[in-house]
């Protein structure tokens, strides 16, 4: 006959013992079944929202990507606006070239822009020189210089006292002129005021009684002006400050 083992009974060991320790195994091994469970599903939804982060910072990229765009879009049009507002303002703008004549006593004004029609100007000098202003019309729109020339050789006679066996040389000088324009631009009327400087050479003889020679160069732009801007104020002060030297 076979031989059987059979677990003995330990003293003090019942059927409800063995029947709660058999239950209390059973619930253990539940609590890790919905454990594990429980984590797996943990795992899964962790992994399912990563696409929706990724998914997120895109929309953020491309929104941010986009502004850009935008505000870079609105910066070349702000410059392209300010450049055709200034090529519209240069195409109407005022700007006269001058020639002299081979006497060197008389200067012909002329738009340098040729599409600009100039219909008259008044010619301010500083008040020191010349006290009333000079009117350029048609046809030739041209100023006399022999009475601004007899006041400069006065000036100058008197700023730079004779030095025998010298003849003193006055090169880079200048007189301010403020040219006060009406012209036509396309049609419409416009007005402007400018100031210009007249260039000129000046000789100082040592000879007692001879008066200096003055000849003169040309003009040349120097700004704009506001069209309330009082000129014989302004060439006065000028003037004063920077006598001829």
């Amino acid at each position: 006959m076979g031989k059987r083992n059979r677990r003995l009974q330990e003293p003090g060991e019942g059927p409800e013992q063995s029947t709660a320790a058999s239950f209390e195994g059973h619930r253990e091994n539940g609590r890790d079944h919905l454990g594990g469970q429980a984590a797996g599903s943990g795992q899964r939804r962790t992994a399912g929202s990563l696409p929706s982060t990724l998914l997120a910072m895109c929309s953020v990229a491309i929104a941010l990507a986009s502004l850009g765009v935008s505000v870079r879009g609105c910066l070349n049009s702000q410059q392209a606006l300010e450049l055709s507002s200034r090529d519209f303002s240069g195409a109407r703008s005022l700007v006269y070239k001058g020639t002299l004549n081979e006497s060197n006593d008389e200067l012909r004004f002329a738009p340098a822009d040729q599409s600009l029609q100039l219909q008259k100007a008044e010619i301010y000098v500083p008040p020191q020189l010349e006290a009333d202003s000079r009117l350029l019309a048609p046809p030739d729109f041209s100023m006399a210089l022999t009475v601004l020339r007899y006041e400069l050789e006065t000036v100058l006679d008197k700023r730079f006292p004779k030095r025998p066996g010298f003849a003193q040389v006055v090169d880079k000088a200048s007189v301010p002129l403020i040219v006060d324009s009406m012209y036509l631009a396309k049609g419409e009327p416009l007005r402007e005021k400018s100031m210009y400087e007249l260039m000129y050479i000046a000789v100082i003889s040592d000879q007692p009684y001879k008066r200096p020679t003055v000849t003169f160069k040309g003009i040349s732009f120097l700004q704009r002006l506001p069209i309330g801007q009082e000129p014989s104020e302004l060439l006065k002060s000028l003037w004063d400050q920077a006598p001829p030297s």
